[in-house]
């Protein structure tokens, strides 16, 4: 009996001890667990995301930007940066900005600076027209006519190469093809009087921006902000996909060749639209296009400011050709 009460002693005292141990175990477990689940999380990059407002039950999506450049594409920036600093360095330009992006990652060369886009405004206008259109059917049809012609605010480098005629009476589709093909100032100043600009400002609303000023003569922009607009109709996030493809059909008979044209294979699939500004002391001289590879496409836009149009104008024919280049080497190794 004696033995028996010793071994059951001993058992007890096994078990609590292993009770305790097992309690003191689970306990510090917990607490390591909590401390890891409360330290802060790091990620190398944010994501931004762009929805349109104004409807009722959906939040229709435009964009997913990451804020970080792109670590595959570094190597394409640096032979692009390298473009621009021997432009900089030889002093045929002033400043140079560009932004590109493909498979939703991009890169960018004094992406910030901002410019007065000039023409490039003919985009933004492009889309507030369709978008009225798609709201208002016919209105595409609607003739508009042109009395009297408006005055040339400036010199221009590179002049409309077709312009609609006092006294003739216009479409709005016909309007657009003259503003985007021909970059005709007139039509898209006519155009800019038969809506309201408020539809305009929208489409800046749209893509994340603020509403320009309609009444200040030089709205300004960076390379990366214009893009929005570009990447708004290659990717129908504003415009229905009809729409939208009538709009990239129409930047695709830009008649612009002096600029990143200049650097593409011939026969190379793009659309584009340019942009000049300033005064004689100082010229800028822009272009934003997607190019389509054989098997993708990227987008580049370029801003630049300098004194000789011609040196911008091969500026951005060389960007253009080492962009192509790089971005065909990618596709061909992946």
């Amino acid at each position: 009996m004696k033995t028996k009460k010793f071994t059951m002693l001993h058992v007890a005292i096994v078990a609590l001890l292993f009770s305790g141990l097992t309690f003191l175990l689970i306990s510090i477990s917990k607490s390591s667990e909590s401390q890891t689940s409360s330290e802060p999380v790091s990620y190398s990059c944010k994501y931004n995301v762009k929805r349109l407002d104004g409807f009722a039950f959906i939040k229709p999506l435009v964009f997913v930007d990451e804020d970080c450049q792109s670590e595959e594409f570094d190597g394409v920036r640096r032979q692009l940066a390298a473009v621009a600093d021997r432009y900089a360095k030889s002093g045929d330009v002033s400043t140079v900005s560009l932004y590109m992006r493909a498979n939703n990652q991009w890169i960018g060369v004094n992406e910030d600076q901002k410019y007065v886009p000039g023409s490039l405004l003919k985009v933004p206008l492009l889309i507030a027209v369709l978008k009225i259109g798609e709201d208002h059917p016919g209105f595409l049809n609607k003739q508009i006519k042109y009395e009297n012609a408006f005055p040339a605010i400036r010199f221009v480098n590179f002049p409309a190469s077709k312009t609609i005629k006092p006294g003739n009476s216009y479409s709005v589709a016909q309007l657009l093809e003259y503003a985007i093909k021909y970059s005709d100032n007139n039509a898209s100043n006519l155009l800019e009087m038969s809506i309201d600009l408020k539809e305009f400002q929208k489409v800046f609303t749209a893509v994340g921006l603020d509403a320009p000023n309609i009444y200040a003569p030089n709205t300004t922009l960076n390379p990366k902000e214009y893009s929005l607009f570009m990447r708004a109709i290659y990717n129908a996030g504003y415009l229905s996909t009809k729409d939208s493809e009538y709009a990239a059909k129409l930047l695709s008979e830009c008649q612009f060749n002096e600029g990143l044209t200049q650097g593409l294979p011939a026969g190379t699939k793009i659309i584009h639209k340019f942009g000049e500004s300033g005064n004689d002391g100082e010229i800028q001289l822009h272009e934003s296009a997607i190019i389509y590879l054989k098997h993708s496409s990227f987008l580049l836009t370029v801003m630049s400011k300098g004194k000789d149009y011609k040196k911008l104008s091969a500026l951005l024919g060389e960007l253009s050709r080492t962009a192509y280049e790089e971005m065909s080497n990618l596709e061909t190794s992946s």
